[in-house]
């Protein structure tokens, strides 16, 4: 079995981010604590001033908690920057349970919240962003 990380993937801790364009892929491995949630959060920040938009896609098949200490500061990052959307997928009953507690933490804060869905596949991710991409640009189309 080969641990290589694939071309643009980094580990975070146990996880892993990988950039592509204006998203940013996180796998979580194990729990995710402030210390991660700190890094991915710079790299979401770096992709939104270089792009103007960034799109967040988390794949929670492996995932494990995330301490009220890190739902606080996912929260607080929301106040302070605004992602384009994002996408949870590959996650158990269990995990979307607790990514469900984070977003409504963060809509007590931030009323006016991005658009965040749950997928069950990276797939299913991909094609939801990618027609978020189209309704923006379609959007910023002059009307005829």
């Amino acid at each position: 079995m080969s641990t290589s990380i694939p071309s643009g993937t980094r580990p975070l801790g146990t996880h892993t981010l990988r950039i592509e364009d204006d998203v940013v892929f996180l796998v979580q491995d194990g729990d995710y604590t402030l210390d991660d949630a700190i890094k991915t959060h710079a790299e979401i920040e770096g992709v939104l001033a270089a792009k103007g938009r960034v799109f967040i896609a988390v794949d929670q098949a492996r995932s494990g908690t995330t301490s009220p200490e890190v739902r606080r500061f996912i929260a607080n990052w929301n106040k302070r920057h605004r992602a384009t959307g994002a996408v949870i997928y590959g996650g158990s009953t269990m995990s979307r349970a607790a990514a469900s507690l984070v977003l409504s933490a963060i809509r007590l804060f931030q009323p006016n919240m991005p658009p965040i869905v749950f997928t069950r596949t990276a797939e299913e991710a991909r094609a939801w962003i990618s027609a978020q991409r189209a309704r923006l640009f379609s959007e910023s189309q002059p009307s005829a």
